[in-house]
């Protein structure tokens, strides 16, 4: 049985990390503190992309079973190669879907 089960969003995040970009500190707003931009329309080449499970409850779920907390999950995905992605990567991390 689940001691927590969360219940949201799952989706799939992809990042892309770079050291290109302007920084721009905006103490101002208490939900983005700092700020990174590109010039509009500029063209970048990555030499990696990283993709995870994302959404709220997959997110908290997966925090909460890193912690040795029994988590689930609940989501209404589809029924395709990323839902099943989904599905496969949250398990990794032993969460209940």
């Amino acid at each position: 049985m689940n001691q927590v089960i969360c219940i949201g969003s799952a989706s799939k995040d992809v990042f892309f990390p770079t050291a290109r970009g302007i920084i721009t500190n905006t103490p101002e707003d208490l939900t983005s503190q700092k700020k990174i931009s590109f010039e509009l329309g500029a063209k970048y080449q990555i030499e990696d992309r990283y993709e995870a499970p994302g959404g709220v409850a997959a997110n908290v779920s997966q925090g909460l079973a890193r912690l040795g907390i029994k988590a689930g999950c609940c989501s209404k995905i589809g029924d395709d190669k990323l839902g099943m992605w989904i599905v496969d990567e949250l398990e990794k991390e032993n969460v209940d879907t």
